[in-house]
Protein backbone atom coordinates (compact mmCIF):
# COMPACT_ATOMS: atom_id res chain seq x y z
CA UNK A 1 0.00 0.00 0.00
CA UNK A 2 2.80 2.65 0.55
CA UNK A 3 5.69 1.87 -1.41
CA UNK A 4 3.67 0.20 -4.53
CA UNK A 5 2.78 3.19 -6.81
CA UNK A 6 0.54 1.09 -9.38
CA UNK A 7 -1.34 0.61 -6.13
CA UNK A 8 -1.19 4.39 -4.98
CA UNK A 9 -2.62 4.92 -9.03
CA UNK A 10 -5.60 3.09 -8.22
CA UNK A 11 -7.16 4.09 -4.79
CA UNK A 12 -7.41 7.42 -3.28
CA UNK A 13 -5.69 8.30 0.16
CA UNK A 14 -8.47 7.71 2.07
CA UNK A 15 -8.91 4.68 0.64
CA UNK A 16 -5.93 3.53 1.39
CA UNK A 17 -5.76 4.61 5.09
CA UNK A 18 -9.34 2.51 5.65
CA UNK A 19 -7.35 -0.69 3.95
CA UNK A 20 -4.04 -0.24 6.41
CA UNK A 21 -6.74 0.26 9.10
CA UNK A 22 -8.50 -2.65 8.21
CA UNK A 23 -5.57 -5.21 8.19
CA UNK A 24 -4.05 -3.14 11.46
CA UNK A 25 -7.23 -4.25 13.30
CA UNK A 26 -7.28 -8.13 11.13
CA UNK A 27 -2.88 -8.47 12.42
CA UNK A 28 -4.22 -7.41 16.12
CA UNK A 29 -6.95 -10.03 16.63
CA UNK A 30 -4.93 -13.23 14.80
CA UNK A 31 -2.04 -11.44 17.66
CA UNK A 32 -4.84 -11.47 20.12
CA UNK A 33 -5.79 -15.05 19.87
CA UNK A 34 -1.93 -16.10 19.63
CA UNK A 35 -1.02 -20.00 18.46
CA UNK A 36 -4.79 -21.13 19.15
CA UNK A 37 -5.60 -20.23 15.42
CA UNK A 38 -6.67 -22.67 13.16
CA UNK A 39 -4.94 -22.55 9.51
CA UNK A 40 -9.07 -22.69 8.17
CA UNK A 41 -9.93 -19.93 10.55
CA UNK A 42 -7.23 -18.01 9.21
CA UNK A 43 -8.09 -19.05 5.67
CA UNK A 44 -11.92 -17.37 6.26
CA UNK A 45 -10.18 -14.41 7.74
CA UNK A 46 -8.58 -13.82 4.75
CA UNK A 47 -11.18 -14.76 2.33
CA UNK A 48 -13.45 -12.08 4.37
CA UNK A 49 -10.50 -9.91 3.77
CA UNK A 50 -10.66 -10.38 0.13
CA UNK A 51 -14.24 -9.88 -0.33
CA UNK A 52 -14.01 -5.91 1.92
CA UNK A 53 -11.13 -5.01 -0.53
CA UNK A 54 -12.53 -6.61 -3.23
CA UNK A 55 -13.05 -3.48 -5.41
CA UNK A 56 -9.81 -1.68 -4.78
CA UNK A 57 -7.45 -5.10 -5.66
CA UNK A 58 -9.94 -5.72 -8.84
CA UNK A 59 -8.42 -2.31 -9.76
CA UNK A 60 -4.95 -2.84 -9.17
CA UNK A 61 -5.16 -6.08 -10.78
CA UNK A 62 -6.47 -5.36 -13.75
CA UNK A 63 -4.39 -1.93 -13.62
CA UNK A 64 -1.16 -4.02 -13.15
CA UNK A 65 -2.70 -6.79 -16.40
CA UNK A 66 -4.43 -4.59 -18.86
CA UNK A 67 -1.97 -2.52 -21.13
CA UNK A 68 -0.09 -6.23 -21.72
CA UNK A 69 -3.25 -7.63 -23.06
CA UNK A 70 -3.72 -4.60 -25.03
CA UNK A 71 -0.36 -5.26 -26.31
CA UNK A 72 -0.95 -8.44 -27.09
CA UNK A 73 -4.56 -7.95 -29.08
CA UNK A 74 -3.32 -5.00 -30.88
CA UNK A 75 -0.38 -7.45 -31.81
CA UNK A 76 -3.17 -10.01 -32.86
CA UNK A 77 -4.88 -7.32 -34.97
CA UNK A 78 -1.93 -6.71 -37.00
CA UNK A 79 -1.74 -10.37 -37.96
CA UNK A 80 -5.22 -10.33 -38.65
CA UNK A 81 -5.26 -7.10 -40.98
CA UNK A 82 -2.38 -8.77 -42.61
CA UNK A 83 -4.52 -12.26 -43.15
CA UNK A 84 -7.48 -9.98 -44.37
CA UNK A 85 -5.33 -8.64 -47.02
CA UNK A 86 -4.73 -12.18 -48.58
CA UNK A 87 -7.86 -14.09 -48.01
CA UNK A 88 -8.73 -16.68 -50.03
CA UNK A 89 -12.68 -17.48 -48.57
CA UNK A 90 -15.80 -16.59 -49.36
CA UNK A 91 -17.37 -12.90 -49.09
CA UNK A 92 -20.11 -13.78 -45.98
CA UNK A 93 -16.34 -15.13 -44.11
CA UNK A 94 -14.62 -11.99 -44.94
CA UNK A 95 -17.63 -9.78 -43.54
CA UNK A 96 -18.22 -11.77 -40.87
CA UNK A 97 -14.05 -11.26 -39.82
CA UNK A 98 -14.42 -7.32 -40.61
CA UNK A 99 -16.92 -6.78 -38.39
CA UNK A 100 -15.39 -8.52 -35.45
CA UNK A 101 -12.06 -7.09 -36.46
CA UNK A 102 -13.67 -3.74 -36.05
CA UNK A 103 -15.70 -4.92 -32.75
CA UNK A 104 -12.42 -5.57 -31.47
CA UNK A 105 -10.93 -2.16 -32.41
CA UNK A 106 -13.27 -0.18 -30.70
CA UNK A 107 -13.18 -3.06 -27.26
CA UNK A 108 -9.68 -1.74 -26.81
CA UNK A 109 -10.51 2.01 -27.88
CA UNK A 110 -12.78 1.73 -24.56
CA UNK A 111 -10.64 0.20 -22.62
CA UNK A 112 -7.90 2.77 -22.96
CA UNK A 113 -10.15 5.21 -22.35
CA UNK A 114 -11.00 2.99 -18.77
CA UNK A 115 -9.65 5.30 -15.68
CA UNK A 116 -7.11 4.07 -12.87
CA UNK A 117 -9.76 4.80 -10.49
CA UNK A 118 -12.61 3.45 -12.07
CA UNK A 119 -14.13 0.30 -11.46
CA UNK A 120 -12.80 -1.46 -14.85
CA UNK A 121 -15.89 -2.09 -17.37
CA UNK A 122 -14.00 -4.45 -19.39
CA UNK A 123 -11.34 -6.68 -18.36
CA UNK A 124 -7.88 -7.90 -18.40
CA UNK A 125 -9.46 -12.27 -18.99
CA UNK A 126 -12.34 -10.41 -21.59
CA UNK A 127 -9.62 -8.83 -24.02
CA UNK A 128 -7.21 -12.21 -23.74
CA UNK A 129 -10.25 -14.16 -24.51
CA UNK A 130 -11.36 -11.94 -27.19
CA UNK A 131 -7.51 -12.64 -29.02
CA UNK A 132 -7.68 -15.75 -27.82
CA UNK A 133 -10.92 -15.74 -30.63
CA UNK A 134 -9.54 -13.73 -32.98
CA UNK A 135 -6.45 -15.93 -33.16
CA UNK A 136 -8.60 -18.75 -33.86
CA UNK A 137 -10.91 -16.90 -37.35
CA UNK A 138 -7.33 -15.95 -38.98
CA UNK A 139 -6.95 -19.46 -40.45
CA UNK A 140 -10.62 -19.19 -41.48
CA UNK A 141 -9.97 -16.09 -43.92
CA UNK A 142 -7.04 -18.96 -45.60
CA UNK A 143 -9.92 -21.43 -46.51
CA UNK A 144 -11.07 -21.37 -50.37
CA UNK A 145 -14.48 -20.21 -50.74
CA UNK A 146 -17.32 -23.09 -50.48
CA UNK A 147 -18.17 -24.20 -54.06
CA UNK A 148 -22.44 -23.89 -53.83
CA UNK A 149 -23.96 -27.31 -55.17
CA UNK A 150 -26.22 -26.58 -57.78
CA UNK A 151 -30.03 -26.78 -56.60
CA UNK A 152 -31.49 -30.06 -57.54
CA UNK A 153 -34.98 -29.72 -59.81
CA UNK A 154 -36.61 -32.57 -60.37
CA UNK A 155 -39.90 -32.67 -62.70
CA UNK A 156 -42.04 -34.96 -63.04
CA UNK A 157 -43.09 -36.36 -66.41
CA UNK A 158 -46.18 -37.59 -65.54
CA UNK A 159 -49.23 -35.69 -66.35
CA UNK A 160 -50.67 -36.73 -63.64
CA UNK A 161 -48.18 -35.67 -60.98
CA UNK A 162 -48.63 -32.44 -59.53
CA UNK A 163 -44.65 -31.55 -59.81
CA UNK A 164 -45.67 -32.07 -63.85
CA UNK A 165 -44.82 -28.55 -65.48
CA UNK A 166 -44.34 -28.43 -69.18
CA UNK A 167 -42.85 -25.11 -69.28
CA UNK A 168 -39.68 -26.67 -67.27
CA UNK A 169 -39.55 -29.86 -69.31
CA UNK A 170 -38.99 -27.20 -72.28
CA UNK A 171 -36.60 -24.91 -70.64
CA UNK A 172 -34.14 -28.38 -69.82
CA UNK A 173 -34.79 -29.65 -73.38
CA UNK A 174 -37.20 -32.41 -72.09
CA UNK A 175 -39.15 -33.71 -74.99
CA UNK A 176 -42.35 -36.00 -73.96
CA UNK A 177 -44.66 -37.35 -76.53
CA UNK A 178 -48.15 -38.12 -75.77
Amino acid sequence: IEYDTDFQEVTIEEERSEIRDILSREREAIEFSGSRVHSTDLEKRFEKLREKLKEPLLRFKEYKARPAEIARLNKTIQKAEKALLNATTDNETIEDFKDFLNKTKNMIADAIQQKPLEKPTILASRLKERERNLQRMIPDLRRPARKKKPAKVTISTDPNSPDYDPELLKKYGINIQA
